[in-house]
């Protein structure tokens, strides 16, 4: 699906039960959302400002559609192929670490300079 908000002067916008953080200078910016199940792409006159996971299910996306939102075009990134690099966002937590899926965790910060992140945990059986 695809629709435009006015980003408002905090840039922080609510749309569709998520919060969306775009900051002050984004105000009064139109952004063009194109969702789906899959991803929630947030875009300034046709360039990608961020790109989001989405939290939305087919019943939440006709939810969008029955307010106005329309069919969106084709996907604004190939599907990731086995082997490809995909980056992701995620919040460190007070020991350093980062979840990772269920598979493993990893260390994202050490306290002293110069430490490389490693692997910690086990594989989820």
């Amino acid at each position: 699906m695809e629709f435009e908000r006015t980003a408002p002067a905090s840039g922080n916008m609510f749309v569709a039960g998520r919060q969306f953080w775009l900051g002050p200078a984004q105000a009064g910016v139109t952004v063009t959302f194109w969702a789906d199940a899959d991803v929630i792409h947030l875009l300034n006159a046709g360039t990608q400002i961020k790109s989001v996971r989405s939290h939305l299910s087919t019943a939440g996306l006709t939810a969008l559609a029955a307010r106005g939102a329309r069919k969106a075009g084709p996907p604004l990134l190939p599907p990731p192929e086995n082997g490809d690099a995909v980056e992701v966002d995620r919040t460190v937590n007070k020991d350093g670490n980062v979840g990772l899926g269920r598979v493993h965790a990893l260390r994202a910060a050490s306290v002293g300079a110069g430490h490389q992140p490693e692997r910690v945990g086990r594989p989820a059986v």
